[in-house]
C-alpha cells in the first residue's frame, strides 16, 4: 500500500499519456488490494478484542467516529501538506503515518489461542445455504 500510494504520484511519462493512465490504474489496483489485505484481518480481530456484543457495538462505533474525524482532519491538513510539500512528499508523510499505525496494531494486539471446544461442524450444502440466508 505504502509504495503504490507514493508511486502513483510519480508518473512514468511527464506529459499526457495512455501509459500514465495504465500505470495509475495498476498502482490504484495494488493500493486497494493492499488495503483489503490489511483491513480485513484488522476487522476480523474485532471479536478477539471485544467478546460481548455490546462491546463490539461500542468498538465499531468508536471506529466509525474516528474514521469520520480523520476524514475531516484529512480535508483540512492534507491540502496544507500538499501546498507545502507537493504530492510525492505528502504521500510519503501520510504513508509513514498510516504504516506506523497499522504495524503498531500488529505488534500490540495478540489473538487469543483457540478454545478447546470444536470450532467447526460439518453440515450438508442445503443446511449451510439455509443458515447463510
Amino acid at each position: 500500500m505504502l509504495f503504490s500510494q507514493i508511486l502513483i504520484w510519480i508518473p512514468l511519462v511527464h506529459q499526457v499519456s495512455l501509459i500514465n493512465v495504465l500505470y495509475a490504474a495498476i498502482m490504484d489496483g495494488i493500493f486497494w488490494f493492499g488495503y483489503t489485505a490489511a483491513i480485513n484481518p484488522y476487522l476480523a480481530l474485532i471479536p478477539e478484542i471485544a467478546k460481548r456484543l455490546e462491546d463490539r457495538v461500542k468498538l465499531t462505533t468508536f471506529q466509525a467516529f474516528f474514521s469520520q474525524i480523520s476524514l475531516v482532519i484529512g480535508g483540512v491538513i492534507v491540502p496544507l501538506l500538499l501546498a507545502a510539500l507537493g504530492f510525492v512528499k505528502t504521500a510519503v508523510v501520510l504513508g509513514i503515518i498510516g504504516f506506523t499505525v497499522m504495524v503498531s496494531l500488529l505488534l500490540l494486539i495478540k489473538e487469543r489461542p483457540p478454545e478447546e471446544k470444536k470450532i467447526a461442524t460439518s453440515m450438508g450444502m442445503y443446511r449451510a445455504l439455509l443458515l447463510t440466508f
